[in-house]
């Protein structure tokens, strides 16, 4: 949710039944890892990040990492940046000192990825 302090309006950024409908199966590991943190009964995008210049968000939803631009336009501002990762995506951040770094870490690894052309390191 996005709210304009000139306009003092709101409007959704991201919506997360659109990106994860209803139903969609989680992985071992993050149904234990919600259990242990006393999410396991909510869904939808439960942590975010915001990069150091606060002109966009890092969130995991169902094993996946997204980027959202907020200065790009809604259409063009998403972006999936950990398609063909394997492994249930967790624990994501921004790095402060580079907030074209962000990391994640999987089952099998931690891991860093390059914005904005997605290219794992």
């Amino acid at each position: 949710m996005e709210y304009n302090l000139h306009d003092k309006t709101e409007h959704i950024l991201v919506d997360s039944k659109v990106l994860a409908p209803a139903g969609t199966k989680l992985s071992a590991e993050e149904i234990d890892r919600r259990e242990r943190q006393r999410t396991a009964s909510l869904s939808g995008i439960l942590e975010y990040s915001f990069a150091p210049s606060g002109k966009a968000l890092l969130f995991p939803l169902n094993g996946r990492l997204y980027h959202y631009d907020l200065a790009k336009s809604p259409a063009n501002a998403l972006t999936e940046i950990t398609a063909g990762t394997a492994g249930f995506v967790t624990d994501a951040g921004i790095s402060p000192h580079a907030a074209s770094w962000p990391t994640f870490a999987t089952r099998i690894c931690m891991s860093t990825i390059s914005l904005p052309a997605p290219t794992r390191r």
